[in-house]
């Protein structure tokens, strides 16, 4: 790597891409299972700094991080940007997309319908928890 590329100047962004590195490569790190863990890559391309900055640019401002467009896709150029705060909030995975969980510990309700943190109650099988998503999105609308 050319020490020039590593200017005071560019220390923001080379912190962007080591913690992206991290996040996906790195197994003892607490967010892995959020990145690596499921499957999440940086592109071969990314293996060098150099070429990560030359295809991301400089942050716009210090108000700006690393943001993957498709929080399901991997980190490559194609699917990465900087964002700010408000566009990251508005940008993350669903928690739940499912809108119901499975709690195989409850013998005769094992099934959580819970959508926008509100509880909508326990089911006997999935296909009825299932129909209480459909009404409550549809209620929703």
């Amino acid at each position: 790597m050319g020490l020039g590329i590593l200017r005071a100047s560019n220390r923001s962004e080379y912190t962007a891409w080591l913690s992206m590195r991290k996040r996906c490569k790195s197994k003892q790190r607490s967010d892995y299972k959020r990145y690596g863990g499921r499957g999440i890559s940086v592109c071969k391309r990314w293996d060098r700094f150099e070429n990560f900055l030359n295809d991301i640019g400089k942050k716009p401002s210090k108000d700006y991080s690393l943001d993957r467009i498709d929080n399901n896709g991997n980190y490559e150029p194609s699917n990465c940007r900087w964002a700010d705060a408000t566009t990251q909030a508005n940008n993350k995975r669903p928690y739940n997309c499912k809108g119901y969980s499975y709690y195989p510990s409850r013998n005769k309700r094992p099934y959580k319908v819970t959508i926008k943190s509100k509880y909508h109650g326990y089911f006997s099988t999935e296909e009825e928890a299932i129909q209480k998503v459909k009404e409550v999105r549809n209620a929703l609308l």
